[in-house]
């Protein structure tokens, strides 16, 4: 899957978790779309990158970005 990336905004990392490796980097409107390509393969965690780190991002604070930037989609 290729994801393209807009600098000036934020940025995320989802990595599956399990025996494969794969991972990927994107920006909001892209979370989605790379979920529903993973999803039923295996589970994954998902991190946005700030000050050149990983940061752990819940559930609910992804939601409320979500519904901030009108995007219809929900995890």
């Amino acid at each position: 899957m290729i994801t393209t990336i807009d600098n000036s905004q934020r940025k995320f990392y989802i990595a599956e978790v399990g025996w494969s490796s794969n991972s990927y980097v994107c920006n909001l409107d892209g979370i989605s779309k790379v979920i529903a390509d993973i999803a039923d393969k295996e589970p994954y965690k998902i991190y946005e990158i700030w000050n050149h780190r990983l940061k752990p991002i819940s559930k609910k604070k992804l939601n409320e970005m979500f519904h901030a930037n009108q995007i219809t989609f929900r995890l």
